[in-house]
């Protein structure tokens, strides 16, 4: 998988290239609509994607894909190390969300060099195998951002793609659309 860092273009194990113009109908008419689980989510403004995109070292890469009327607004990448099945709060495992963190850090690190920036929020309960998932790493590009986190509160480790303020301005509008009248 390589971000490419002067366009945002992203090159999935498996060969797919999405560039940062990808749109929802493209997505949804392609192979990647075909093998996607699509959620909608207010009143079909944002459509979620989620496909497979290949293999990272013998482990899927999963992928969401976040729309705003069409509009890519963020990549979400995950190289899971669980086992194959449903993972749930039964399998779920901070030793292995901190092993994805590391090889997410790793293979970001590779391909772009020490990060812009990072940030880090201590996690009282975190062993020292789980530090990892305590620091939240960012590079920035004139396209927008890569970011590899943890999310404390919904559990998941990911690879954010973000292009420029494009899920701002969606939030904005959604407001605008949304706000009684």
């Amino acid at each position: 998988m390589t971000i490419d860092p002067e366009s945002g273009c992203v090159t999935l194990p498996d060969g797919f290239v999405i560039k940062p113009d990808w749109t929802r109908s493209a997505m949804l008419s392609g192979a990647q609509g075909d093998a996607a689980r699509a959620s909608r989510m207010e009143d079909q403004l944002y459509l979620h994607g989620q496909f497979k995109g290949g293999e990272i070292e013998g482990h899927p890469v999963l992928v969401s894909a976040c729309f705003y009327e069409g509009t890519l607004l963020y990549l979400n990448l995950c190289v899971s190390l669980y086992p194959p099945g449903a993972v749930d709060w039964e399998s779920y495992s901070l030793d292995v969300e901190a092993a994805i963190k590391s090889l997410h850090d790793r293979l970001l690190t590779a391909q772009f060099g020490p990060p812009s920036r990072v940030q880090h929020l201590p996690m009282a309960y975190a062993t020292p195998a789980e530090a990892s998932l305590e620091s939240t790493l960012t590079w920035e590009f004139p396209w927008g951002r890569v970011v590899s986190a943890h999310d404390v509160k919904g559990g998941g480790t990911s690879i954010t793609v973000r292009y420029g303020n494009r899920l701002e301005e969606a939030n904005k509008d959604y407001r605008i659309r949304t706000a009684p009248r």
